[in-house]
């Protein structure tokens, strides 16, 4: 398990410079690399639906604000949203809700309460650095370094090339992306024609509409 202050010292050894000793060390390096954190970490948690940063609420109709017009329910877009995962109008978030528009920090729809699972940036969540993976605490702090190359180095140099800071930065993205799609629930591919036909199902409809429910008698 990582921390802030393991981060920042991860971050200027890409820069090739000496660790901090502490987060309130009176350093130029540690005030510029205060200075780019929650935009490098907001940044990384943009990138896909990280796993250990997803939040799931129901959020009421808005009781002040109301849709000009298309919509009858207007929801307030949390403060500590970034990117939305499954929207419905049910606790198990299916079916998914698509009749949704998103406008100036709101969601508009005709149902309430909304269902929501998103990425979160709040200190619980996607800011814990505590359920942080390591391959995603790599891809952090790269990012970190190349946001602030210019202003701890006074240059752009490590940036480029190919085993430069932003080619280094991309490897390691994919790397935490590819580590959090390898923990996705086991899912089934769907079923073949064959398949379905051997088990009653016809292609394409469901055994409660089909009639062909094993379990029915035909009935």
């Amino acid at each position: 398990m990582s921390d802030k202050l393991a981060i920042y010292n991860m971050a200027l050894g890409h820069l090739l410079e000496g660790s901090i000793a502490s987060l309130s060390e009176s350093t130029e390096k540690r005030r510029v690399l205060d200075t780019f954190w929650n935009n490098a970490v907001g940044i990384c948690l943009e990138k896909t639906f990280w796993k250990f940063a997803k939040r799931t609420v129901s959020i009421d109709a808005s009781s002040t604000t109301e849709p000009a017009f298309g919509f009858t329910q207007a929801f307030k877009i949390p403060a500590d949203w970034v990117r939305t995962d499954e929207m419905s109008a049910y606790e198990q978030l299916s079916p998914p809700l698509i009749d949704v528009r998103q406008e100036a920090g709101y969601w508009y729809a005709n149902v309430t309460p909304l269902f929501i699972s998103y990425v979160s940036k709040d200190p619980l969540y996607g800011f814990n650095i505590g359920a942080w993976p390591e391959t995603f605490v790599d891809f952090v702090a790269l990012e970190h370094a190349c946001k602030a190359c210019k202003r701890i180095t006074g240059s752009a140099a490590l940036l480029q090339g190919p085993d430069g800071l932003l080619r280094q930065r991309q490897k390691a993205m994919r790397e935490a992306m590819g580590n959090d799609a390898q923990n996705d629930p086991i899912k089934f591919p769907p079923q073949g024609s064959w398949v379905s036909s051997r088990r009653g199902f016809r292609v394409g409809r469901s055994a409660a509409t089909s009639g062909d429910d094993p379990g029915s008698n035909g009935l």
